[in-house]
């Protein structure tokens, strides 16, 4: 298949501010996934898929707006506390359980995905056992719960996908990197080995036979108004054909 990962757009809180456990986008996110969208539809998508995280789902909403393809909401696609590995494999194991536990304050944040289903109209079916409640089992993750995470959602896209399908997975800067890591046979890394701007876009290509082609990282051509790149990660900009203003592709020079 070809697979395009994309990181969400700019959340809430990003760069200062107030925020929440779980952010939405901003106005200048809401825009990059607008574009996102557009992109997507320039370069021809079948599946879509997005973690059950606000930013991402907002990011993949416009996408399923605009190309009315298939969208499945999954969890095990959720960001990672990085930054927190190690500390959180040091941890009693009593520790990490009690924090996985769903907290009194928690509808204020988070949805469980039934709710989610309902409003967007996305299957929620999850790519292995995962609860309603989807949000206590990434507390206090460690570095390789969270790879195995990556192995679980890899292994149910080929399962799921043939060679020519075209399939977007909206995710998350660090757990997009532990994707691109696994797929790319890196060994675990605690730094984002491929790291992403908001809205960001990388390809990949699985043959029939499971060989990978990395064919481009980060690339953000598509974001094209004033203030949209946020972050400065330097892009890897190949050319690709883009939509003119009547939505046809053009071919590359």
């Amino acid at each position: 298949m070809i697979l395009y990962v994309v990181r969400h757009g700019q959340p809430i809180g990003h760069g200062g501010g107030p925020s929440t456990p779980n952010p939405g986008l901003t106005p200048t996110g809401q825009r990059q996934a607008e574009q996102v969208a557009q992109q997507l539809e320039a370069w021809g998508i079948d599946y879509l898929y997005s973690s059950s995280q606000a930013r991402a789902i907002e990011t993949a909403l416009p996408v399923h707006r605009r190309l009315a393809v298939p969208w499945a909401i999954w969890a095990p696609a959720c960001e990672t506390d990085r930054r927190n590995w190690p500390k959180n494999a040091g941890l009693p194991p009593e520790e990490r359980a009690a924090a996985r536990t769903v907290r009194e304050d928690d509808h204020l944040y988070y949805r469980p995905l039934s709710e989610l289903a309902k409003e967007y109209g996305a299957s929620v079916e999850q790519p292995i056992a995962w609860p309603d409640h989807w949000w206590p089992p990434l507390r206090l993750e460690t570095q390789d719960e969270a790879y195995a995470r990556g192995r679980s959602v890899l292994s149910a896209l080929m399962k799921r996908h043939r060679t020519e399908d075209r399939v977007a997975l909206v995710c998350h800067g660090a757990f997009g990197s532990v994707l691109l890591s696994l797929l790319c046979e890196c060994p675990p890394a605690f730094h984002n080995r491929f790291s992403h701007t908001h809205a960001g876009i990388t390809r990949v290509d699985i043959d029939e036979k499971g060989a990978v082609s990395l064919r481009f990282l980060n690339y953000v051509e598509h974001l094209s108004g004033e203030g949209l790149i946020t972050e400065t990660v330097d892009p890897v900009l190949p050319r690709f054909p883009r939509p003119d203003e009547s939505g046809e592709r053009k071919e590359s020079s």
